[in-house]
């Protein structure tokens, strides 16, 4: 009797976590394909400010996210269509104050009004806190890099956070 017990909570314990990580992968890809809708249809810094984690307004000067906003703008034009997917698995990671918090890449491979491209967004939440932020966009090259024409000076440094 002990070992169907054990069986079954080893069964419900394996479902659970499933089952969490299965939602939290369709939270960042609504997440992810709703940022796509709302940000790269605008590049604002309205839009960009709603959807950035404190992660990212630390690591990022304004006028430095300002030039890149712009550059999208000219580059990409607004987003048209596509629909994104996770890249990889949902991770445990620290954030910059070093709490602990959730980490996922989520990829689309998007049609803009001037190039079609794939962008990579890196999301953090904070198990404190709640919901989904970006701390990372770039867009990727056919090698799946950093393509550096997105980035505000050319230099091929994006504009990003790196959660550790």
């Amino acid at each position: 009797m002990a070992a169907v017990l054990c069986g079954f909570g080893g069964w419900f314990i394996f479902t659970q976590a499933k089952d969490t990580i299965f939602a939290m992968n369709e939270e960042v890809t609504f997440e992810g394909d709703e940022l796509m809708e709302r940000l790269c249809r605008t590049w604002s810094q309205e839009d960009l400010m709603y959807y950035a984690s404190a992660d990212f307004l630390v690591m990022t000067e304004e006028a430095e996210r300002e030039a890149w906003l712009k550059k999208m703008r000219e580059k990409l034009g607004a987003f048209k269509t596509g629909k994104g997917f996770i890249h990889g698995a949902v991770t445990v990671v620290k954030d910059l104050g070093g709490e602990d918090a959730f980490g996922a890449v989520y990829d689309n491979k998007a049609e803009f009004e001037k190039a079609n491209v794939t962008v990579r967004i890196q999301f953090i939440k904070r198990m404190k806190t709640g919901g989904w932020q970006m701390a990372s966009l770039v867009v990727l090259n056919e090698k799946g890099e950093p393509d550096p024409q997105y980035a505000p000076d050319g230099s091929g440094e994006s504009v990003e956070a790196k959660p550790k």
